[in-house]
């Protein structure tokens, strides 16, 4: 289930503490897209280098696609 629905369905915390989590949670989300991205450029620098091997380094760590969904 998307974090923002879990978050509001939380009883035992007020609106003040539940905005402050989503704003933690948006911001790890944000840390983690930063993450793929550069994961996927260095998987791409890897696979441009000549004196790497055949293999195919996007393909296998292919996370960059994989997006944080926030709903």
């Amino acid at each position: 289930m998307p974090y923002r629905l879990t978050v509001n369905r939380l009883n035992g915390l007020g609106v003040s503490d539940r905005t402050s989590l989503t704003q933690e949670l948006d911001m790890l989300r944000a840390e983690l897209n930063d993450l793929r991205t550069k994961y996927a450029v260095v998987l791409a620098k890897l696979d441009l280098d000549a004196g790497v091997t055949d293999t195919n380094y996007a393909a296998l760590g292919g996370l960059a696609a994989a997006q944080f969904n926030p709903l």
